[in-house]
């Protein structure tokens, strides 16, 4: 059962602590055990991005991160183009994207999993593909997913003390594999404590998720799934909650090429605290229409229309949350999910 509740803070004065006869130094009581995820969306340094990244350096498309520096775990990032051996520049009209090595000097500061199970990575063949994940890891980034086959790497295991977070890489803009995408997902139901599907899909630049984008979600959480995380859409799409877990359907653009509509130039951070069994997510809005190809976290009004418009959109059950302060708390267990 999925219970929303208001965060409350108590005074220090408040909290009556049991009485302790033998001296003691520091805090004794229940250890806790936190971890802190970030899912981004789409991350595309080609085309424009690639000149703008020329002129002011690797670092340029991330800066408005700094703020961030040092909070989470873990930040997750869709990696939308190869890299590319014999790299030339994507010309800012073409979709078959290249990437030059140069681009990713710094991506390892600011991402520590990326996943290739999109519908670019494949842009420059099984070569591409296999360098990339060498750069990448080259640069300490661990890559997860494939943009063709859902096994094995598609997985990506983050720990939580003695507990594992799955995560699911899937690319279902082309042709999905349900059946081994729902074998995976049992079996992963077996070795570890929560599963979250990170998924290519949607329409773009439709801000209302889609029929397909629904059941493809209700059959992912049917077989296991503990909440969908989207991109592709290149806009900010509704939340929605099934069977408790949360329906994340499209956290637009992160770093993008496009500026002709506010929409693809605004995008959506879920972060995901773990605390013990606890689990909390909370949106982080970002815009790059000041600052092109560089986001930057979102002023408090300007968090606030965002989150007035996108309560609009979403799940009643969730709308009330999200315009009082875009936080999702949900009562769980890891165990029970």
């Amino acid at each position: 059962m999925l219970i929303l509740v208001m965060m409350v803070i108590l005074p220090i004065s408040n909290i009556k602590f049991p009485e302790i006869n033998t001296l003691v130094y520091g805090f004794l009581g229940k250890d806790i055990t936190e971890t802190k995820i970030l899912f981004l969306g789409d991350v595309m340094l080609g085309r424009y991005v690639e000149t703008l990244i020329n002129k002011k350096g690797s670092t340029y498309p991330f800066i408005g991160m700094e703020s961030l520096a040092g909070r989470y775990d873990q930040v997750v990032g869709n990696f939308e183009a190869p890299l590319s051996q014999d790299h030339k520049q994507t010309d800012v009209e073409s979709f078959n994207f290249s990437i030059s090595t140069t681009s990713v000097d710094s991506i390892g500061t600011y991402f520590s999993i990326l996943s290739l199970a999109n519908n670019h990575t494949f842009d420059k063949g099984e070569e591409g593909l296999a360098f990339t994940k060498d750069i990448l890891t080259n640069k300490s980034v661990k890559t997860f997913g494939d943009p063709n086959v859902v096994d094995g790497t598609s997985v990506a295991v983050i720990p939580h003390g003695e507990q594992t977070i799955a995560l699911v890489a899937i690319n279902a803009v082309t042709t999905l594999d349900s059946t081994s995408t729902i074998e995976l997902l049992s079996d992963l139901n077996t070795k570890s404590d929560m599963q979250i599907v990170y998924v290519h899909w949607g329409t773009e630049y439709k801000l209302e998720h889609s029929q397909d984008q629904e059941g493809l979600a209700r059959l992912l959480i049917d077989h296991g799934a503990d909440a969908i995380i989207g991109h592709h859409p290149h806009v900010i799409q509704d939340i929605d909650i099934y069977k408790g877990a949360p329906i994340f359907y499209s956290l637009g653009n992160f770093v993008f090429d496009q500026y002709f509509d506010d929409n693809v130039q605004i995008g959506l951070g879920v972060e995901l605290v773990l605390q013990n069994s606890e689990l909390t997510y909370r949106l982080v809005p970002f815009t790059s229409k000041d600052s092109k190809s560089s986001p930057r976290l979102m002023t408090v009004d300007e968090r606030s229309q965002l989150l007035i418009d996108l309560s609009s959109r979403s799940s009643p059950v969730i709308a009330e949350k999200l315009r009082e302060s875009g936080i999702i708390y949900i009562i769980d267990t890891l165990a029970s999910l």
